[in-house]
């Protein structure tokens, strides 16, 4: 093999894997070396100082159910039925979280999306609770969901 085929070969990128699992992490650690984080960057949740608070918290996406707003703060409505009270206002905290899992429903209450039991008109169930979905965000949230409708 002669020295411009080495180069050509090291100029290769690793194979893409072409389909599950691996796929998905090959793609997150692409998108990571893009936005020069480490390979070993938190991608479950982030960190943050609640409120009387010393130490900083891990909040896993997976375990928050929805958000709502209280002025310039915002209490995180864990699935264990706790809530943290971030120092934080809704705009804000949005742009931690990612779109795979929330949805804004109305201007001070945004929503797990996977918690959903059900929905009819503009109102959402999770669990006992009620939430009311505002017209502006009506078309993207329940764009959200998969339905299975029979043809008829």
């Amino acid at each position: 093999m002669g020295t411009t085929e080495k180069k050509e070969k090291r100029n290769e990128g690793p194979a893409i894997p072409e389909k599950g699992m691996e796929c998905v992490a090959f793609e997150e650690l692409n998108a990571l070396k893009k936005a020069g984080l480490p390979p070993g960057y938190v991608t479950d949740g982030f960190f943050v100082k609640a409120q009387n608070n010393d130490f900083k918290v891990k909040i896993r996406y997976a375990d928050i159910v929805w958000i709502e707003a209280m002025n310039n703060y915002s209490h995180v409505h864990l699935k264990d039925s706790r809530y943290i009270t971030l120092a934080y206002n809704l705009g804000k905290l949005e742009t931690f979280l990612p779109v795979r899992y929330f949805a804004r429903i109305n201007r001070s209450e945004i929503i797990n999306i996977h918690y959903v039991d059900k929905y009819c008109g503009n109102s959402l169930h999770i669990g006992r609770h009620l939430f009311l979905v505002s017209e502006s965000f009506r078309k993207y949230t329940f764009s959200c969901f998969n339905e299975l409708v029979k043809k008829s």
